[in-house]
């Protein structure tokens, strides 16, 4: 009888310490995580931002981008970007009101401060070609799970991705020391 009310008693101190150890480890991540409006999780929506978007043309012509397809810079639809998925559909509008369909069919921009780099003919279309950058309203269209988050500070970005950090910074074409409060990133879902 001993063996048994030991037995379980053991099995209910078990479970009262693994129900508080997990309410502890709870209250520590909801401690890290971002507040609400800190980040927005995209999964099946749409997503409006500003972003500073340039062209890419003959330099690059025929080349073959990273899905594989040849670069045609007279494509209307061609788009590179850093971190979005291949096939994810993106609107360009510039501020006087021209706007255009994209396609994520390639990686870069490679240039600080630039999140999206378009075909010729795209960039044509929003009257980019002579200032080469633009200030343009994006909305992005997507199945994909992935995180847009607006930093408070470089010790927010520590605490949600630790080590990581600096490999979130890389992928938004971000030097760590530039973040700085209000600077946006894109984190994908599986990082």
């Amino acid at each position: 009888m001993k063996k048994i009310m030991f037995l379980i008693t053991g099995i209910f101190m078990i479970v009262v310490a693994t129900t508080i150890g997990a309410i502890m480890i709870s209250n520590l991540i909801n401690k890290c995580d971002p507040e609400p409006q800190n980040h927005v999780f995209i999964n099946y929506h749409s997503y409006q931002y500003s972003a500073y978007v340039s062209w890419y043309g003959r330099p690059f012509h025929g080349r073959t981008m990273a899905n594989g397809e040849k670069y045609n810079m007279h494509s209307p639809d061609t788009a590179a970007h850093k971190t979005l998925p291949f096939g994810t559909k993106v609107k360009a509008t510039n501020l006087n009101g021209q706007s255009t369909n994209l396609v994520i069919k390639d990686r870069g921009p490679y240039i600080l401060g630039r999140e999206f780099d378009l075909s010729y003919a795209a960039a044509k279309k929003l009257g980019l070609i002579k200032d080469g950058v633009a200030l343009v309203k994006v909305e992005i269209f997507t199945n994909e799970k992935f995180y847009f988050y607006k930093i408070k500070s470089k010790e927010t970005l520590w605490r949600l991705f630790g080590p990581k950090w600096t490999r979130i910074a890389k992928i938004n074409n971000i030097r760590p020391e530039e973040i700085k409060k209000g600077t946006k990133i894109i984190v994908p879902y599986k990082f």
